[in-house]
């Protein structure tokens, strides 16, 4: 154990903290056993509570029992002189913490409120009877044992036969004996081997015995509050019950507290002898008056009653409750603040602050990441005041509140990116990187894009983030299998190595990556209203939002096979508080490391360039008390590939490129959320002498780890260490048409054109019975398969949004005219699922640019998810096709009329498999 001095011991009261060091806790200790070393100039006693402890000059060392009170400490003093001391803690004794069924059991020790020293005088001719008033169901006591010096060497024994030749306590001739321990049975006597001595003993407390005895002065108080007082909860949560209890002839079993009949919880008591204090915390279940009854209970069933009436208030759900015991950490507190570590915080102030209490702040030097901490001890040494604490959860400080927050992190100030350091091409061979004049990375600007459902208060905002990082990469490969890293490189530079190889044979794999951040943070904290106050977390989300935008050409002349990784760099986030009232907030901090991937491989001569921008979160969620992915389905804008000049090319060709991204969230000084995702974007081709088959796809691994410390979320949970790990490729486009089709820009053939309305999947709904759609320039349909509240959102390239609250017809002749099972009022009843449509009319030409197209459950009605189908019509043509069963969001491209049908890839065009499987996971613990 760690020993706690006082440099100076005086005739005034020294208060020494015992509890909290060693691992010994604060709170429901009735004694601590200690080792006391004191040095002193001349004889005198040490008051240590309420034992007084002989001492001679020089150093005496007492081993003892000492009563600890509520904030753990003892008292030590000298009755005169001065001196110092070393305390020592060895063990202790627990006490039962509320909620706990008994006070005392058999083998229970009670301390001695007021510790009275027994006088006896034992010689060798007769014994002396010990008189203990101990209690009457109590089988033995605990004395502190002292004898004053012996005329010769001899051994004392109190409560044990003296028997052998060495038995009892040594009692010197010149000294006598030392302050000692002893067990005592209650009827006792003391013997003397010869000679004569007087002795004291010092009751310090009693074992209890296994026979209950009833109490004959049992007596009990309801002190506060006071009878009248109107309790208001709006700024903390719950209140405190406190008073006394009194029973000094025998053992309590418990202090229970009613509501009328109801138990409703059962009290702490600080525990001794004679007067004890007990309080218990509270919550009520509504705004009422109340009457609220104490009952103090013995072992033997005896008991006795107090009461008081009280008004109590409660705040409404919405507001926010912290715990009485959380405080925040006042900045003139926080500037004075030396060190922290995982058990430590020492400042050069007294903070003012007592075991228990929950603390939080921040530090930009000392602790950036902020803490959440409750308070084990508190000492003042020579290097200021050092705090001994046990990480806290969030529910220990708060227990009723809501975050919900979007932080694009990308547009934070304070927002540092450290480029990685290229290495030497010696470290890498095969690699060579060729400095140039472009930036290796740069800002982006994006404008802000909105989606909101108005009917559905738990819908939430999509917004696309408005900053990021922009990293062009070309990569080069030679049949040689030199690989040539041009991302630095300028313009030049590239030209030169294309056209050499198309010469000599080779490969150009050129992309432009944009990345954007943004950290959702949930937490739902809940109290429940009820007599004992008890909160739990209904929802904790991290989730990381990741923009990537890139642009892709792949040029090969040959076969060729190509594979680079490249980091990128750094991105170190400033620390983001997401407040809960007025003072508390959750401190998160972030980093993500950046990385760039590309492939290529082929068997034959290509050039073609595509495009894309894909918004998908990533992360988890804690709901249920389960850890969930909580990956969305990413919304993707497509932009058509671009085929370059070329021949009727036969072979197999995939290119792709795209970001890595790792990012470690810490919340408060623990270690968080680590999320892992690659979103790799890539184009398939197979050509032979008729034509060409095509495929878009991003290529993403997601893995969510979840690494807890400390249970930041609930104490239930323990240490959580989870992994989870998404890997799919979602097709985004699929395309199979002619080279005169893609050279001459002709109509296709009939060849594979799914029917007017056809739906293949057997799982998917279908339009039953088919709509008798009019003939439309545009037309965009829902269907789905059950009677829940879908709803279909269309936003022109104007920005003007068609749906159920706006149905048009718009400035351009854009019009809702199907709107199904609205507010869950099935207003088609025959058929199986639902229907909504979005169209602008025969001889009215849609506006040219770019539509984004929303899927949104308004309501499930009860339902499970419906699956649902977005068809996309132009005229008579099938455009697009995009299946799911959660809520999407996705864009398309439609130009001018007249290159409409070539633009938007009439023959075939499938969004499908969009959908990342879910993940469940249970936490260890």
């Amino acid at each position: 154990m760690n020993g706690l001095g006082a440099d100076q011991l005086t005739t005034e009261n020294t208060v020494i903290g015992v509890t909290g060091v060693g691992g010994v806790p604060t709170l429901n200790v009735r004694a601590a056993m200690v080792t006391v070393s004191v040095t002193v100039d001349a004889a005198t006693s040490l008051l240590l509570v309420d034992q007084d402890i002989a001492l001679e000059a020089g150093t005496t060392i007492i081993t003892t029992l000492a009563a600890v009170n509520a904030a753990g400490e003892i008292n030590a003093a000298l009755a005169s002189g001065t001196g110092s001391a070393r305390i020592d803690v060895r063990g202790y004794v627990l006490g039962a913490a509320q909620n706990d069924s008994a006070l005392s059991v058999n083998g229970s020790y009670i301390p001695v409120g007021d510790v009275s020293a027994v006088e006896l005088k034992v010689d060798d001719a007769v014994s002396a009877q010990v008189e203990l008033s101990a209690l009457d169901d109590a089988d033995y006591s605990l004395v502190l044992l002292e004898a004053d010096p012996a005329q010769q060497t001899t051994l004392l024994s109190v409560g044990v036969e003296l028997a052998g030749r060495a038995s009892g306590a040594v009692v010197d001739p010149s000294t006598g004996t030392q302050a000692q321990l002893a067990l005592v049975p209650v009827d006792s006597f003391a013997e003397i081997r010869r000679g004569s001595t007087d002795v004291s003993l010092q009751r310090l407390g009693d074992i209890i015995s296994s026979t209950p005895v009833a109490s004959s002065d049992l007596a009990v108080t309801l002190d506060s509050p006071t009878a009248g007082t109107n309790i208001s909860l709006t700024e903390v949560s719950t209140f405190i019950l406190e008073g006394t209890v009194t029973s000094s002839s025998a053992s309590l079993d418990s202090v229970r507290v009613y509501s009328g009949a109801e138990l409703i919880g059962v009290a702490e008591v600080d525990y001794q002898q004679g007067t004890s204090t007990w309080q218990l915390e509270l919550a009520v279940p509504e705004t009422a008056d109340y009457v609220f009854r104490v009952e103090a209970v013995d072992r033997a069933g005896t008991t006795a009653e107090d009461e008081v009436a009280i008004s109590v208030t409660l705040p409404g759900a919405d507001e926010i409750l912290l715990s009485a015991d959380t405080r925040v950490i006042p900045e003139v507190i926080l500037a004075s603040m030396l060190d922290i570590s995982d058990t430590t915080l020492t400042f050069a102030l007294d903070p003012g602050y007592v075991p228990g209490d929950i603390v939080l702040g921040i530090n930009e030097s000392v602790a950036p990441q902020g803490f959440l901490r409750r308070i084990v001890s508190v000492q003042e040494t020579s290097g200021g005041w050092v705090l001994t604490t046990e990480n806290a959860s969030l529910i220990d400080a708060i227990r009723q509140g809501e975050i919900d927050d979007t932080v694009d992190l990308m547009g934070l100030g304070g927002t540092e990116f450290t480029p990685a350091t290229e290495p030497a091409e010696s470290d890498t061979p095969g690699l060579i990187v060729e400095a140039g004049d472009v930036e290796d990375v740069t800002m982006f600007d994006n404008t802000a894009n909105r989606r909101q459902a108005n009917r559905d208060p738990n819908f939430t905002l999509e917004r696309e983030l408005e900053k990021g990082l922009e990293k062009k990469a070309t990569y080069t490969w030679a049949p040689s299998g030199v690989q040539k890293d041009l991302s630095n490189a300028d313009s030049t530079a590239t030209n030169a190595a294309k056209t050499e190889f198309s010469a000599s044979g080779g490969a150009v794999l050129e992309g432009k990556v944009s990345l954007g951040f943004a950290l959702k943070f949930v937490l739902k904290i809940d109290i429940d209203w009820f007599y004992l106050s008890s909160s739990e977390v209904v929802e904790f989300s991290t989730i990381l939002t990741r923009s990537t935008e890139a642009s892709l050409t792949g040029s090969v002349f040959g076969e060729a096979e190509l594979s680079v990784d490249k980091t990128i760099g750094t991105i170190n986030f400033p620390t983001i508080k997401f407040p809960v009232g007025p003072l508390f907030y959750v401190v998160i901090t972030s980093e993500a490391v950046l990385g760039m991937h590309g492939e290529l491989k082929a068997d034959a001569s290509f050039e073609a360039s595509w495009g894309t921008r894909i918004i998908q979160d990533y992360g988890f969620r804690y709901t249920e008390g389960r850890f969930r992915d909580a990956s969305t389905t990413a919304r993707v804008t497509n932009t058509l590939p671009v085929f370059g000049d070329g021949a009727k090319w036969e072979g197999n060709a995939t290119a792709a490129i795209g970001p890595t991204a790792v990012m470690d969230i810490s919340i408060y000084d623990a270690a968080g959320p680590k999320i892992e995702g690659a979103g790799i974007l890539g184009i398939d081709f197979h050509a032979d002498e008729v034509g060409m088959d095509f495929e878009a796809f991003l290529e993403g691994t997601v893995s969510i780890g979840v690494q807890l410390k400390f249970p930041i979320i609930d104490r239930v949970l323990l240490e959580a260490t989870i992994v989870a790990a998404i890997t799919k490729r979602w097709t985004l486009v699929t395309w199979s048409t002619t080279w005169d089709e893609i050279f001459t820009g002709d109509t296709p053939g009939d060849d594979g054109e799914p029917a007017e309305g056809g739906v293949s999947d057997p799982n998917m709904p279908r339009p039953n019975p088919a709509p008798e759609f009019s003939t439309s320039d545009l037309r965009i349909t829902l269907y789905w398969n059950n009677k829940s509240d879908m709803d279909l959102h269309v936003v022109e390239p104007s920005g003007t949004e068609i749906y159920y609250g706006a149905r048009g017809p718009t400035a351009s002749q854009g019009q809702l005219d199907i709107d199904s099972n609205g507010s869950c009022s099935v207003d088609r009843p025959n058929e199986p699922g639902g229907i909504e449509n979005i169209y602008w009319p025969n001889g009215v030409t849609a506006p040219a640019g770019s539509y984004s197209i929303s899927v949104d459950r308004w309501s499930a009605c009860g339902l499970p998810d419906a699956n649902w189908v977005v068809e996309v019509w132009s005229g008579s043509d099938l455009v697009v096709r995009q299946t799911g069963s959660a809520e999407q969001a996705f864009t398309i491209n439609v130009q001018d009329i007249a290159a409409r049908r070539f633009a938007t890839a009439t023959d075939r065009i499938a969004l499908t498999d969009d959908v990342p499987a879910p993940i469940t996971v249970t936490p260890k613990g």
